[in-house]
């Protein structure tokens, strides 16, 4: 008993010893409770970080002790950006921002380095115009897992229908592909999952149709538009009369499969029955396992 107690408190010690330190930055003169930040990540051996105090922006490089490298004001950005988004790569990050000026609202991007500091000029990539009453935040970005495709999206409400707006580019943001698509939705029962791009540049997402009850989902469809499509394909599975609550779909990119999870139930006000998964091949276009397995 002693011999074990020994071990146990030499074993506490040795991982005690080997625990990760926590490493802290100083705060910078002009950092304030209004401060905004991103952590946009690690390029070569400084990590970037994008800050927004009352609308003036900036990049800060830090060392791995979290030192302060550098900080470059981004003076090419308009007093109220809308929103920003960054890719990372080994090498360098875009920043892809969007705002308004009068009626219309701009996407654009710029590539920056290691410090932070440009590399191009600032190139847009698309504009909108919108009415006074529009919500104004209209862009999303959605990248490949390996980052060789990127699309910039939006959807706007007419007619009853959303209208879908697509633009691929490369990893040079180079446009590949551009297309606009209608297509019905319902607000009061169908619900879209988050969206996707795998490594070929296909766009991918469900659709689900809740029942009138609950928002439990009904009937599910895969919805994807292959790269130079300009049109979605709908695929329905069949779930055998049960319900399905928040889909989750990830890419498989390394087996070309798109995989769906969620928990299911037997009836509308049931009780989660267990978990449900489908996986979808990519170049077949067809289910090839779809399971409710139960807890």
């Amino acid at each position: 008993m002693k011999t074990f107690f020994l071990f146990f408190l030499l074993s506490t010690f040795y991982v005690a010893g080997f625990s990760q330190d926590i490493t802290y930055s100083e705060p910078e003169s002009q950092d304030s409770r209004s401060l905004d930040f991103q952590i946009i990540g690690k390029i070569h051996d400084n990590f970037l970080i994008y800050k927004n105090i009352r609308n003036n922006y900036a990049i800060c490089s830090y060392d791995n002790s979290m030192r302060l490298l550098n900080r470059v004001d981004l003076r090419f950005m308009p007093d109220k950006v809308l929103n920003v988004d960054f890719i990372t790569y080994p090498d360098f990050a875009y920043l892809i921002y969007q705002y308004q000026k009068r009626n219309t609202v701009h996407c654009s991007a710029v590539k920056i380095n290691a410090d932070g500091k440009l590399m191009t000029d600032p190139i847009e990539l698309d504009t909108t115009h919108i009415n006074f009453f529009t919500d104004n935040k209209i862009y999303s970005m959605v990248n490949s897992e390996d980052k060789s495709k990127i699309m910039i999206y939006k959807i706007q409400r007419k007619n009853g229908k959303y209208n879908f707006a697509t633009l691929l580019f490369d990893d040079s943001l180079r446009l590949q592909h551009q297309s606009r698509i209608a297509t019905d939705y319902d607000d009061k029962k169908d619900m879209f999952s988050d969206f996707f791009l795998d490594n070929d540049g296909n766009f991918v997402f469900t659709k689900g149709n809740k029942s009138s009850t609950r928002d439990f989902i009904q009937d599910l469809s895969l919805i994807t538009k292959p790269v130079e499509a300009d049109s979605f394909i709908s695929n329905t599975f069949n779930l055998a009369g049960k319900y399905l609550d928040e889909i989750k779909l990830k890419i498989d990119n390394v087996n070309q499969h798109y995989i769906i999870n969620s928990l299911y139930y037997e009836k509308p006000r049931g009780n989660v029955e267990g978990i449900y998964t489908a996986v979808w091949d990519i170049n077949n276009q067809n289910i090839i396992t779809q399971q409710f397995q139960n807890l």
